[in-house]
């Protein structure tokens, strides 16, 4: 790490942030009730409420197969926001241009309230805060020197795109799951979000920990501020200073 964390970067890489929760319903129905238990309450932030693809697998067959347990079935969507709702899973989730970590975790704290006055949930499995950014490449190379990282073949010349990383870091009581990918280009135009497309190395980190929780805002609400700090050790832990320099840091 390069000392104490900025508070923020003057060039924003942030493309999506996104907080889950996973839980142990009470009901096997939960991914089908939630947007309706819970649009009186944040329909203000959330006014649409979209169906997902996955919603029209059958249940039988959702709940059998491992790989759809933990994937939404519905999203309520505000304006570069979202929340997803499924049999075992919430996500709130906000797009380009990032609102800065006191109007995200906001959202978050609502979000939980919402879900637990729901009754719907037993406890909760696990929560995770991953963040997606997008470093500008330097010198028009968007490769792996922005970060501080070598990756190495052999004595074999590796090409600038198509270089891929994933590893996990223990730190500050959380499992971080970092990918890192050279050469990548990322466009978003879905509904309630702004449209953008970004070019460089992209920088994924989320930070899973693992409960089990009470379904309660009071009862994660210390665990979710522990994770987010440090994700952005782990972040800037990661940049070079030159990278770091150029993204114009913010420290007060």
């Amino acid at each position: 790490m390069q000392g104490d964390a900025p508070k923020a970067l003057g060039q924003d890489s942030i493309v999506e942030a996104v907080f889950e929760i996973r839980f142990t319903p009470r009901a096997t129905s939960a991914g089908d009730l939630l947007p309706g238990l819970m649009y009186p309450t944040v329909g203000k932030r959330y006014p649409t409420v979209l169906g997902l693809p996955l919603a029209q697998i059958p249940r039988a067959m959702r709940q059998t197969n491992h790989a759809f347990v933990y994937q939404p079935l519905n999203a309520l969507v505000g304006t570069n926001m979202r929340l997803a709702l499924g049999d075992q899973v919430m996500s709130v989730s906000v797009s380009k241009p990032y609102p800065r970590w006191p109007s995200f975790r906001e959202l978050i704290g609502e979000a939980v309230i919402a879900l637990e006055r729901t009754e719907i949930v037993r406890e909760i499995e696990r929560i995770s805060l991953k963040y997606v950014n997008v470093l500008p490449p330097e010198k028009g190379t968007a490769d792996l020197s922005t970060l501080r990282l070598k990756l190495e073949l052999g004595d074999f010349p590796l090409r600038p795109q198509g270089q891929i990383v994933r590893a996990e870091i223990e730190h500050g009581g959380s499992t971080h799951i970092v990918q890192v990918t050279s050469g990548t280009s990322v466009s978003v135009n879905l509904p309630g979000s702004t449209p953008f497309e970004v070019k460089g190395v992209m920088l994924d980190v989320d930070a899973v920990t693992n409960g089990p929780f009470k379904c309660t805002w009071s009862a994660i609400e210390e665990a979710v501020e522990r994770a987010h700090a440090a994700e952005k050790d782990v972040f800037f832990g990661l940049l070079t200073k030159e990278t770091l320099n150029r993204m114009r840091p913010i420290y007060a």
